[in-house]
C-alpha cells in the first residue's frame, strides 16, 4: 500500500513540474510576441538595399524572406512539415509570384483597367504577407520556429509590408 501511495506522490510531483515548464514557456512566448510588436518596424529609412538591384526592392526583400524561411525550417520536426512548414512555404512562393506578376502589368494614365490588374496583384501580395506572418507565429507557438527564427520572419515580413504599401501609394499618386 505504501508503495501505491508513493507512486501517486512520485507521479503528482511530476505532474507539478511539468505544469511549472510549461507555464515558463508560456510566459516566455507572451514576452517575446510583445517584445516583436514594439519592434514592428514602420519606416524604410534603416532598410538597406544595394543601388544595383534590377528588381523592385520590395521584390528582392521579399526574395530574402523566402530563401530565409527555406533555411529555417529545412530541419523542422516531420510531424510539422505538411502543415505549418508547407504553408509557410507556399505563402512565401506566392508572395514572390504576385510582385512579379504586378511588376509586370505597365499601367499609364490612359488605361486604368490595367491599373486595377496590378493593384489586385499588390492587395494579394499584401494579404499572403500577412497570412505569412501568422503562420509563422503559429510555427513559433508550436515549437516548429525559435524565438529568434520567428523574430527574424516577423522582422522580414514588416519591411515587405512597408515597401509594398509605399510602392501601391506611388502608383495611386503617379496615377492622380
Amino acid at each position: 500500500m505504501e508503495t501505491e501511495e508513493k507512486k501517486e506522490e512520485k507521479k503528482q510531483e511530476l505532474q507539478t513540474t511539468e505544469d511549472k515548464k510549461q507555464k515558463k514557456i508560456d510566459i516566455k512566448k507572451r514576452i517575446l510576441l510583445g517584445k516583436l510588436k514594439s519592434k514592428t518596424i514602420t519606416s524604410v529609412d534603416s532598410v538597406q538595399v544595394p543601388k544595383t538591384a534590377s528588381d523592385l526592392i520590395v521584390i528582392t526583400k521579399a526574395k530574402d524572406l523566402v530563401a530565409y524561411i527555406y533555411i529555417v525550417t529545412k530541419n523542422t520536426p516531420k510531424k510539422f512539415r505538411l502543415t505549418f512548414i508547407t504553408k509557410l512555404q507556399n505563402l512565401g512562393l506566392d508572395i514572390i509570384e504576385f510582385l512579379y506578376k504586378a511588376n509586370d502589368i505597365m499601367v499609364t494614365k490612359k488605361d486604368m483597367s490595367r491599373y486595377e490588374k496590378r493593384r489586385e496583384m499588390q492587395q494579394n501580395a499584401m494579404t499572403n504577407l500577412k497570412l505569412l506572418e501568422y503562420f509563422a507565429m503559429l510555427s513559433f507557438e508550436n515549437e516548429c520556429l525559435t524565438s529568434k527564427q520567428y523574430e527574424q520572419i516577423a522582422k522580414q515580413g514588416s519591411v515587405c509590408q512597408i515597401l509594398l504599401a509605399n510602392w501601391i501609394k506611388s502608383d495611386s499618386e503617379r496615377l492622380k
